[in-house]
């Protein structure tokens, strides 16, 4: 008897294409959306971090100066002896630093007595050196100044601290001086002429404004 052949496999059949679902759509387009809203932000640029800094140093340099540099130029009201000698006077000065001024002056007296006449002007310039960066500070100074118009009759030396008329005479002297940030100004100073071989001292008082 013939053999039977043996019957053919069956053919497995291949598995279908499961197709893509709606949620599967929903979550692979939800995954990318919320992937590029995840970026980080750009780095802050580095270049406002010495703006800052320069402009915080700018201040400070601001804040440390002193008064005498904040307001330089200056006019003060010579209410006693100053300029030395006179009876009432002007002066101009200059704050070349914080601790350096340079001061020019006109000074008047004129007494009209039966024994005398005095009437005089002088002219005076000096230099001040003071504390640094102290707006209420003691003050040295020296200066010339040079004396000129009518002296006659029986006067009292101290009246023109010994300094005759048409002369020039030497001055030194020493005092406080206060300068505020608003530009007013106090000097009380004592300054000692040395004149015609002398010498003697005079207190002296002005007040005024810088500018």
């Amino acid at each position: 008897a013939k053999a039977k052949k043996p019957a053919p496999a069956a053919k497995v059949a291949a598995p279908a294409a499961q197709p893509v679902t709606e949620m599967e759509t929903t979550q692979t387009t939800t995954t990318t959306t919320t992937t590029e809203v995840s970026r980080p932000a750009a780095p802050v640029r580095p270049q406002a971090a010495p703006a800052r800094a320069q402009y915080q140093r700018s201040s400070d340099e601001d804040l440390s100066l002193g008064s005498r540099e904040t307001h330089r130029f200056g006019v003060t009201v010579g209410l006693l002896t100053d300029p030395i000698p006179s009876m009432f006077g002007f002066n101009v000065g200059y704050n070349v630093t914080d601790f350096f001024r340079l001061q020019g002056g006109i000074g008047f007296i004129s007494i009209s007595e039966s024994i005398y006449t005095l009437s005089t002007t002088n002219f005076t310039g000096e230099a001040q050196v003071f504390v640094p960066n102290l707006n209420f500070s003691p003050v040295g100074l020296i200066g010339v100044g040079y004396l000129t118009g009518t002296i006659s009759g029986a006067i009292d030396d101290t009246k023109t601290a010994g300094i005759s008329s048409s002369s020039a005479y030497f001055f030194l002297g020493a005092g406080l001086d206060w300068q505020t940030y608003l530009g007013f100004t106090l000097q009380l100073h004592y300054k000692i002429v040395i004149a015609n071989g002398g010498s003697q001292g005079i207190p002296g008082l002005a007040i005024g404004w810088y500018f």
